[in-house]
């Protein structure tokens, strides 16, 4: 029986739609900017038992991730969501109220209704590695202080979903500083959340974290940063004042958002970002980045490992800063403050040792948000060397 022209062109189509992304397979790319995270690699293949055991998964992670027409999909289906259901088309991102995003990432929402809870147990753990490593810098005459940065969801959680707000609860965080607080044997803590808001409540008009971003603004870094240099100057009488506000220019720009864009909605959500720097630096703008090149390391990588300086050449002291991506507002004020101002991200703490030695600094802050908390005590082998030589 011949089959009509509709059946065959239904065949075409069917065909064309199921091998047109494996034609436009694509594997250059490395990065999604929409879903701020790494795609897959290829899966290495020889004859070894445990890899063939985890071959089939990452493989499969990597044909997912570079698929054929991926990113338009993706797009598409974004914007189906947006348009008729008015929801996040991603579970990164929640759509708050007035337009407010905010992500989801290692379980805040989950920690931000109480869902972690910490036994006494974990808590006296974190207690006890936060001691050894405080006692460990304090013995190279290094004063050591943590100051974790509020997630953007425990700060505006009145623009949270009405179905959110309602089930606020205790955070890891908050569980975290009353232990230590009852237990009173770590107190080397900076408390950022009440300072932000404090000035919010006076200032409800000025924001503090952005409403299209996961990040602070320049603003809500300035008010953390002058608070923490304040505690800094109970330990170090002599080091320099913090910046005043009156020091402070403005530079005003558009931004897009992280989370906007992740939704498809960076043009229609833009910002205005008002940049604070000093009137009269002090510090350079170029930032000198250390070699950390190691084996097996990509270019990329290598770049973003960078240890950076800057600072402050007529200022006493010298800080190493380890930091995440909020640090970055913060940066420029610090190098105001210390004479050498070393910052290092998570890839940097292998190196910690010799780059202690190295520098000899008198401040090792950590400064982190609190949804990368727990990044304060993972295993660094380097460190853990010197915590055991103690």
């Amino acid at each position: 029986m011949s089959l009509k022209l509709s059946q065959i062109t239904l065949v075409v189509v069917f065909l064309l739609a199921t091998t047109a992304p494996l034609l436009l397979f694509n594997d250059a790319t490395e990065f999604s900017s929409r879903e701020k995270r790494s795609l897959a690699s290829p899966p290495e293949w020889r004859w070894d038992w445990q890899l063939l055991n985890d071959y089939p998964a990452q493989f499969t992670a990597w044909f997912d991730d570079h698929y054929g027409l991926r990113s338009e999909l993706i797009k598409r289906s974004q914007h189906f969501k947006k348009k008729y259901f008015k929801k996040s088309p991603t579970w990164l991102v929640i759509r708050g109220e007035q337009d407010w995003l905010f992500m989801d990432k290692r379980d805040s929402l989950k920690d931000h209704i109480g869902q972690k809870q910490l036994s006494k147990e974990s808590l006296a753990q974190w207690e006890q590695q936060l001691l050894k490593k405080q006692q460990w810098l304090n013995s190279q005459g290094i004063e050591y202080l943590i100051a974790p940065i509020p997630n953007k969801m425990t700060l505006y959680s009145s623009y949270l979903p009405p179905r959110i707000q309602r089930h606020s609860g205790i955070t890891v965080l908050d569980q975290l500083l009353a232990y230590l607080s009852e237990e009173a044997k770590y107190s080397a803590y900076i408390e950022l959340e009440p300072v932000l808001f404090a000035y919010q409540g006076i200032h409800p008009e000025q924001r503090l974290y952005f409403k299209s971003d996961t990040h602070w603004t320049s603003l809500g870094a300035f008010i953390a940063y002058q608070h923490i240099m304040q505690q800094l100057r109970k330990r170090l009488p002599t080091l320099e004042p913090e910046l005043s506000m009156g020091e402070m220019r403005r530079e005003t720009t558009v931004k897009k958002g992280d989370l906007a864009i992740i939704i498809d909605q960076g043009d229609e959500l833009e910002e205005l970002s008002s940049t604070l720097l000093p009137v009269k630096p002090c510090a350079s703008d170029f930032y000198a980045a250390i070699s950390m090149n190691r084996a097996g390391e990509s270019s990329k990588q290598a770049e973003e490992s960078a240890v950076v300086f800057n600072g402050c050449a007529k200022n006493k002291f010298t800080a190493v800063i380890v930091y995440d991506s909020f640090g970055e507002a913060i940066r420029r004020f610090f190098s105001e403050s210390f004479r050498r101002a070393i910052f290092v991200s998570d890839y940097e703490r292998g190196e910690m040792t010799s780059l202690l030695s190295s520098e000899q600094p008198d401040v090792y802050l950590d400064l982190r948000v609190e949804r990368n908390l727990r990044s304060l005590f993972n295993s660094d082998a380097l460190l853990q060397q010197g915590l055991e030589k103690e």
